[in-house]
């Protein structure tokens, strides 16, 4: 008689939880294509509306051209031919 009077045995299930379906490989899946889908709306829409109000377009140039002086003093621009003597 107390069988029918105790509280039933509680079963293996995850009663309450948040699973997603598919197992392993449907997760990894899952996680891949909503990464994917992160990083092309980033590329698509955000960076293309942001790139002008970033400061890379601001670079100052000083009027000369060529390389910087080396320590010996003498400059060669990598574009000419060595002096010939």
């Amino acid at each position: 008689p107390w069988s029918r009077l105790a509280i039933p045995a509680r079963r293996n299930r995850r009663v309450g939880r948040r699973t997603l379906p598919g197992g392993l490989p449907g997760k990894l899946f899952g996680s891949l294509v909503l990464l994917g889908g992160v990083v092309a709306v980033l590329m698509l829409l955000v960076f293309p509306r942001v790139e002008p109000l970033l400061p890379f377009q601001n670079v100052t140039v000083d009027g000369t051209s060529g390389p910087a002086p080396s320590p010996s003093g003498a400059t060669q621009n990598a574009a000419s031919p060595p002096p010939s003597h």
